[in-house]
């Protein structure tokens, strides 16, 4: 076998399946073949670096835009915590944020997922049992989780001596064609479990 012709192989295979995935919103070629073809290109780049093109998939991060999104623009800019509250409004902070991957996670990226406890120590008990029974009430899909290697911005917030009562949710993420991905379902799910959040009595 020809290595340098099999990396070039590799790679027109790889970037011609991203361009369609996410692109043209129709695959040819399925994720567990992909994966296997990315798994084949990291090792042969691994081992013969002097045949790595700039235009790898495993040089870059992110693709194209699909070009039927709309630019959206927003009226009223993002602001900060500190430039909207006092310490002493801020008695509940729940951050948003995608959902991690993981083998024992029990979220799909069609739920919304409530996590429980991630790198820094558990989350508060009251707030993720409040945002679980909202869930059940609502009917929104969910799994409760535990991200041993991720940290939020409540978790710094409490690390910094902040008083409140903390939470992390988000939409649940796949991951395949070396990228994570979510489903428009679990956007849903969190947008909804957050108004009800808003909107309890």
């Amino acid at each position: 076998m020809n290595i340098k012709n099999r990396i070039d192989e590799l790679i027109n295979i790889l970037n011609k399946a991203n361009y369609e995935y996410y692109v043209l919103d129709n695959p040819t070629i399925t994720d567990q073949e992909y994966d296997k073809y990315l798994r084949e290109l990291i090792v042969l780049e691994e081992k013969h670096p002097e045949y790595a093109r700039n235009d790898s998939p495993t040089q870059r991060v992110g693709s194209e835009v699909v070009s039927k999104f709309e630019k959206v623009t927003y009226d009223v800019p993002m602001l900060s915590l500190s430039d909207v509250f006092s310490e002493e409004e801020v008695k509940e902070f729940i951050s948003v944020d995608m959902g991690c991957i993981g083998e024992d996670l029990s979220c799909t990226e069609r739920d919304v997922s409530i996590c429980a406890k991630d790198s820094g120590g558990p989350y508060d008990y009251d707030i993720t049992t409040l945002m679980s029974n909202l869930a059940k009430e609502n009917n929104i899909r969910h799994a409760i989780d535990i991200y041993p290697f991720y940290g939020s911005d409540t978790g710094a917030a409490l690390k910094g001596g902040n008083n409140i009562k903390g939470g992390l949710i988000g939409p649940g993420v796949a991951h395949s064609h070396g990228m994570e991905r979510s489903h428009i379902d679990g956007v849903i799910a969190t947008f909804d479990l957050l108004r009800a959040y808003i909107d309890r009595k």
